[in-house]
């Protein structure tokens, strides 16, 4: 039985007609994984593990961590799947009631983060798939295609109309808006420079603008343990964000405060890498 994108979107209608909710990324994952396997497909739950004789085997860019959440086995090989689970913030405490049982939500926002990680990981699963790396180490896992999933209840991810001054957010290249296209590109950072060419906080009083292209501009830019985390990401496919409801039937409650966006609506985003097709639907 082969694995595709309809199988996988299948699994999570069916975890959303269940009116499944989570409190955090670990309980999507689990839940997904065993929603796959009553599917009838062969799952892993990746661990990272390996012994000191087989990591000695292996080069210094192979020894890199490149662990995925879900690994999915068919006829063909291995499909790897990075999982994103992201709320919006607020000063509420975001509750849904499933037969008198409470799923609670924590509070995340920084959806700039949010949309750069899941980009990460879209390059990581190419980079997996091509086989410029191995999988947890692991020489044997052939990965032939990679998916990258997002489920949200916060509008910011799929809704560009959210943020003001769009052009000029310093991470409006990794934003995840419906019908947002990358092809084969760099996704970058942009900041504000001031006259003598420093970066600063703020873009009002911007005389001018840096993209953060190379690694070494944001050794310049973000300086000690922040500079890795905003590298450039390149990307090798062509992908569009078409973003899916998630229809659980749930209303959010909330104890206290409001939340900027409308708990109630959650919607998710899955981009199939696949190499091979130089191209990614």
């Amino acid at each position: 039985m082969n694995f595709t994108k309809k199988e996988l979107q299948a699994a999570i209608r069916n975890l959303a007609k269940d009116g499944k909710i989570f409190s955090n990324e670990s309980q999507f994952q689990l839940d997904l994984a065993w929603e796959l396997k009553k599917q009838g497909f062969h799952v892993e739950l990746e661990v990272l593990s390996v012994t000191q004789s087989a990591a000695k085997n292996l080069s210094k860019d192979e020894r890199k961590k490149a662990y995925t959440d879900v690994i999915v086995k068919d006829e063909d090989g291995y499909i790897a799947i990075e999982l994103k689970y992201k709320t919006p913030q607020t000063d509420a405490i975001m509750y849904y009631d499933m037969n008198g049982a409470a799923t609670y939500l924590f509070s995340q926002g920084a959806e700039n983060i949010g949309s750069y990680l899941y980009w990460k990981d879209v390059e990581r699963l190419e980079k997996l798939v091509e086989g410029s790396i191995p999988l947890n180490f692991d020489k044997d896992k052939k990965v032939i295609r990679g998916y990258a999933v997002l489920l949200t209840n916060s509008k910011k991810y799929w809704d560009k109309g959210k943020y003001k001054n769009f052009a000029t957010n310093m991470a409006h290249e990794f934003y995840l808006y419906q019908g947002k296209k990358v092809h084969n590109q760099k996704l970058c950072y942009n900041i504000a420079l001031n006259g003598a060419g420093t970066h600063i906080g703020g873009f009002k009083k911007a005389v001018s603008y840096a993209r953060v292209d190379t690694p070494q501009k944001s050794d310049i830019y973000f300086p000690g343990k922040k500079a890795k985390d905003h590298y450039p990401i390149e990307l090798k496919g062509n992908y569009t964000c078409i973003w899916e409801p998630y229809l659980n039937g749930l209303t959010c409650n909330l104890l206290n405060g409001k939340v900027e966006s409308e708990g109630d609506e959650f919607k998710y985003l899955i981009l199939e890498i696949n190499m091979s097709q130089g191209q990614t639907p």
